[in-house]
Order: structure tokens, then C-alpha cells, then sequence
């Protein structure tokens, strides 16, 4: 167990020693399953599937692909409902590369390429 799982553990039994109310109780609970939600996902980053990206719209995304580029993009639904990747450097990620294997890095096609809600670590990738 980690110390974030000890803390919320020790705060859904009101074992703290302070006089805060019930709403405040909630709301750092709250926060703290937050953060252990986002540590987790950290530490098993699952690529986005195609349906996640497709309610995206507007939103960043962290890219990589199969020749090893990485970066930010937002994602841009286009009229067909395919999600499209677009970014500051290169410009565009075709929604109909979108996880697509191959002998590229990661597993990719060499034009291939997936998405994550976070920038992967080092040892990840």
C-alpha cells in the first residue's frame, strides 16, 4: 500500500484528528483519489482507443509514433468522425493511422500512431 493509499484509507475512516467537516472530509478525499487515479495511470499508461479520442475534440494528447516522434497534440474531429492529431512542429496525425502495427517502433506501422491523456516517462517508452 502505497503512502497516497494509506492517507485515503486513513481519511475514509475519519482517523485524522481535526475538526473538519463532513464536506471538507469529502472533498479532500476526493482530491486524493484523484491523485491516485493519475499516479496509476502513470504507472500503467494505457494508449487511448479510438472512441475515447473521437470525444476529445479540443483536447491534448500526448502522440507517438512509429518512426519514434512524440509530441502534444490536440485532437480535431473532423467531419467524418475520425480524430486527427495536431501539432506545433510537423502538423498533422491522420485519424486513419490511428493505432495501426506494424515493424515500426512501439509495434507501430511506420506512419502509425497512438495516443495518451499523459506524457509517457522515459522508462516507458
Amino acid at each position: 500500500m502505497t503512502e497516497i493509499e494509506k492517507a485515503l484509507a486513513l481519511l475514509k475512516c475519519g482517523a485524522t484528528g481535526t475538526n473538519l467537516s463532513k464536506k471538507s472530509f469529502e472533498n479532500i478525499i476526493a482530491q486524493f483519489e484523484l491523485l491516485l487515479q493519475e499516479k496509476t495511470e502513470r504507472m500503467d499508461p494505457q494508449s487511448l482507443t479510438l472512441e475515447q479520442l473521437k470525444g476529445m475534440n479540443g483536447e491534448p494528447v500526448y502522440c507517438i509514433d512509429g518512426c519514434g516522434n512524440e509530441s502534444w497534440c490536440l485532437i480535431d474531429v473532423d467531419d467524418d468522425a475520425r480524430p486527427n492529431g495536431i501539432d506545433k512542429d510537423t502538423g498533422f496525425w491522420d485519424g486513419d493511422f490511428y493505432n495501426m502495427t506494424g515493424d515500426g517502433k512501439y509495434g507501430l506501422h511506420v506512419m502509425g500512431w497512438i495516443a495518451y491523456k499523459n506524457k509517457l516517462e522515459e522508462f516507458y517508452v
